[in-house]
Protein backbone atom coordinates (compact mmCIF):
# COMPACT_ATOMS: atom_id res chain seq x y z
CA UNK A 1 0.00 0.00 0.00
CA UNK A 2 1.36 3.54 -0.76
CA UNK A 3 0.90 6.28 1.45
CA UNK A 4 0.69 9.67 -1.20
CA UNK A 5 1.86 12.12 1.48
CA UNK A 6 5.46 10.49 1.53
CA UNK A 7 6.08 8.53 -0.73
CA UNK A 8 6.65 5.20 1.29
CA UNK A 9 5.75 1.38 0.58
CA UNK A 10 4.32 0.14 4.07
CA UNK A 11 4.21 -3.97 4.74
CA UNK A 12 1.34 -5.15 7.18
CA UNK A 13 1.98 -8.33 8.55
CA UNK A 14 -0.53 -10.38 10.32
CA UNK A 15 0.59 -11.26 13.66
CA UNK A 16 -1.29 -13.10 16.30
CA UNK A 17 -3.54 -11.69 19.00
CA UNK A 18 -1.86 -13.32 21.96
CA UNK A 19 -5.28 -12.53 23.74
CA UNK A 20 -7.97 -14.94 24.53
CA UNK A 21 -10.66 -15.12 22.16
CA UNK A 22 -13.94 -14.36 24.39
CA UNK A 23 -12.04 -11.06 24.28
CA UNK A 24 -12.89 -8.84 21.46
CA UNK A 25 -10.15 -6.47 19.58
CA UNK A 26 -12.41 -3.86 19.65
CA UNK A 27 -12.50 -3.69 23.28
CA UNK A 28 -8.68 -3.62 23.56
CA UNK A 29 -7.09 -0.35 24.46
CA UNK A 30 -4.26 0.80 22.56
CA UNK A 31 -0.81 0.50 23.88
CA UNK A 32 2.01 1.96 23.39
CA UNK A 33 3.56 -0.39 20.53
CA UNK A 34 0.11 -1.11 18.54
CA UNK A 35 0.33 2.90 18.52
CA UNK A 36 4.01 2.77 17.70
CA UNK A 37 3.93 -0.11 15.39
CA UNK A 38 0.69 0.90 13.53
CA UNK A 39 1.15 5.25 13.19
CA UNK A 40 3.16 6.60 10.35
CA UNK A 41 5.02 9.24 12.19
CA UNK A 42 8.32 9.30 11.86
CA UNK A 43 10.40 8.45 15.38
CA UNK A 44 13.65 9.55 16.75
CA UNK A 45 15.77 6.98 15.01
CA UNK A 46 13.82 6.61 11.16
CA UNK A 47 12.09 2.84 12.79
CA UNK A 48 15.44 0.93 12.82
CA UNK A 49 16.09 -0.37 16.68
CA UNK A 50 19.38 -1.80 17.61
CA UNK A 51 19.93 -4.43 20.71
CA UNK A 52 22.11 -3.59 23.58
CA UNK A 53 24.00 -6.49 22.10
CA UNK A 54 24.57 -5.09 18.51
CA UNK A 55 25.88 -2.20 20.19
CA UNK A 56 28.16 -3.47 22.15
CA UNK A 57 29.33 -5.32 19.65
CA UNK A 58 29.79 -2.83 17.13
CA UNK A 59 31.83 0.06 20.11
CA UNK A 60 33.69 -2.76 20.96
CA UNK A 61 35.05 -2.99 17.47
CA UNK A 62 35.13 0.41 17.43
CA UNK A 63 37.49 0.26 20.52
CA UNK A 64 39.44 -2.30 19.13
CA UNK A 65 40.03 -0.42 15.81
CA UNK A 66 41.30 2.15 17.91
CA UNK A 67 44.21 0.41 19.91
CA UNK A 68 45.06 -1.27 17.28
CA UNK A 69 45.67 2.81 15.14
CA UNK A 70 47.49 3.89 18.88
CA UNK A 71 49.66 0.94 19.15
CA UNK A 72 50.67 1.39 15.37
CA UNK A 73 51.44 5.14 16.17
CA UNK A 74 53.24 4.12 19.17
CA UNK A 75 55.31 1.56 17.24
CA UNK A 76 56.40 4.36 14.78
CA UNK A 77 57.41 6.77 17.17
CA UNK A 78 59.73 4.22 18.91
CA UNK A 79 61.20 3.43 15.69
CA UNK A 80 61.68 7.11 14.45
CA UNK A 81 63.00 7.65 18.04
CA UNK A 82 65.52 4.40 17.65
CA UNK A 83 66.64 5.43 14.02
CA UNK A 84 67.31 8.99 15.48
CA UNK A 85 69.36 7.55 18.46
CA UNK A 86 71.12 5.20 16.45
CA UNK A 87 71.83 7.47 13.32
CA UNK A 88 73.71 9.94 16.53
CA UNK A 89 75.39 7.05 17.87
CA UNK A 90 76.56 5.61 14.52
CA UNK A 91 78.11 9.56 14.09
CA UNK A 92 79.81 9.29 17.15
CA UNK A 93 81.33 5.96 16.79
CA UNK A 94 82.28 6.81 13.13
CA UNK A 95 84.17 9.59 14.82
CA UNK A 96 86.10 7.56 17.40
CA UNK A 97 86.88 4.78 14.58
CA UNK A 98 88.33 7.91 12.32
CA UNK A 99 90.92 8.80 15.57
CA UNK A 100 91.54 5.38 16.36
CA UNK A 101 92.08 4.34 12.52
CA UNK A 102 94.78 7.52 12.70
CA UNK A 103 96.48 6.44 15.91
CA UNK A 104 97.11 3.03 14.59
CA UNK A 105 98.48 4.09 10.99
CA UNK A 106 100.77 6.36 13.50
CA UNK A 107 102.17 4.05 15.26
CA UNK A 108 102.37 1.18 12.36
CA UNK A 109 104.11 3.86 10.18
CA UNK A 110 106.46 4.09 13.03
CA UNK A 111 107.29 0.35 13.97
CA UNK A 112 107.87 0.15 9.97
CA UNK A 113 110.17 2.65 9.77
CA UNK A 114 112.08 0.50 12.92
CA UNK A 115 112.16 -2.58 11.30
CA UNK A 116 113.17 -0.99 8.06
CA UNK A 117 116.30 0.10 10.04
CA UNK A 118 116.59 -3.31 11.93
CA UNK A 119 116.17 -5.17 8.26
CA UNK A 120 119.41 -2.94 7.29
CA UNK A 121 121.45 -3.84 10.38
CA UNK A 122 120.99 -6.68 9.55
CA UNK A 123 121.55 -6.92 5.80
CA UNK A 124 124.85 -5.55 6.89
CA UNK A 125 125.68 -8.08 9.50
CA UNK A 126 124.59 -10.61 7.05
CA UNK A 127 127.13 -9.22 4.41
CA UNK A 128 130.13 -8.95 6.82
CA UNK A 129 129.46 -12.34 7.79
CA UNK A 130 129.28 -13.15 4.49
CA UNK A 131 132.88 -11.97 3.81
CA UNK A 132 134.18 -13.46 7.12
CA UNK A 133 133.27 -16.77 5.94
CA UNK A 134 134.37 -16.76 2.19
CA UNK A 135 137.76 -15.10 3.66
CA UNK A 136 137.86 -18.56 6.00
CA UNK A 137 137.24 -20.94 3.70
CA UNK A 138 139.76 -19.00 1.12
CA UNK A 139 140.11 -20.82 -2.63
CA UNK A 140 141.04 -23.74 -2.39
CA UNK A 141 145.13 -24.42 -2.16
CA UNK A 142 147.23 -27.59 -3.48
CA UNK A 143 148.31 -29.47 -0.43
CA UNK A 144 151.78 -30.64 0.43
CA UNK A 145 150.82 -34.20 0.96
CA UNK A 146 149.14 -36.03 -1.99
CA UNK A 147 146.50 -38.68 -1.17
CA UNK A 148 146.32 -41.76 -2.35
Amino acid sequence: MQDEKEGSVHILLAVPNPLPLEVSPAGITETWTNKVANSNEKRDNGGVYMSAEILTTLLTGLGLLLTFAAAFGWLILRMDAFRTELKDDMGALRTELKEDIGTLRTELKGEIQSLRGDLTTTNRELSEMRVSVARLEGPIRPGLIRPN
